[in-house]
């Protein structure tokens, strides 16, 4: 089998999948119950399975090809696999139009593994490296780092990045009650 037509065959398993979800996630809306919900993640366990086997598949034939590695550490870090998809990850770091979403994600996955240092060091790179292009990962970015430098106790820190989110978006989660902690520790 050339390498195209098992690309095709795997998108087609990917789409199936999808697919499968899509109409147990609409089942589930007209009959909620414990079998439905089950089956729903039953499926979910399943098509993340199968696109982890694809993607790393994908990433030994086209070891080069960084696209791939981001879509396995994705799933990976969906899996919880955190320590696999940080590899994946900081190969893709290189890439320089992906190193603010890539920082973001690395931050998230440090984080979930209690490396605080390394999970702040990733968000403080996610801020200076994503632009008002990607809006939503700058929030996603300040937030964590701003939540992140709070439980570190670097104060400093933790307003800087909130006061830069509130700027940009009051209303985003809780960062302006966080702000009004942050202010009442300081007096």
């Amino acid at each position: 089998v050339c390498s195209s037509d098992l690309e095709h065959l795997e998108d087609r398993q990917l789409r199936w999948a999808r697919q499968r979800v899509m109409v147990a996630e609409k089942r589930l809306e007209t009959e909620d119950s414990a079998d439905s919900r089950a089956l729903v993640e039953r499926l979910k366990a399943a098509q993340l399975k199968q696109e982890i086997e694809i993607y790393a598949a994908r990433c030994s034939r086209y070891p080069e090809n960084v696209g791939w590695k981001y879509e396995l550490a994705m799933r990976l870090k969906a899996a919880g696999n955190y320590a696999e998809a940080i590899k994946q990850f900081q190969v893709v770091l290189g890439d320089s139009r992906r190193k603010g979403i890539v920082a973001l994600e690395l931050g998230e996955c440090f984080q979930k593994i209690k490396q605080y240092q390394l999970a702040m060091q990733n968000y403080a790179t996610a801020v200076e490296a994503l632009t008002d292009r990607e809006a939503e990962l700058w929030k996603r970015a300040l937030y964590r780092a701003g939540v992140l430098a709070s439980g570190l106790e670097d104060l400093d820190a933790a307003k800087k990045y909130l006061s830069t989110l509130a700027g940009l978006d009051f209303g985003y989660r809780d960062v302006a009650q966080r702000l009004d902690k942050l202010g009442s520790v300081r007096s």
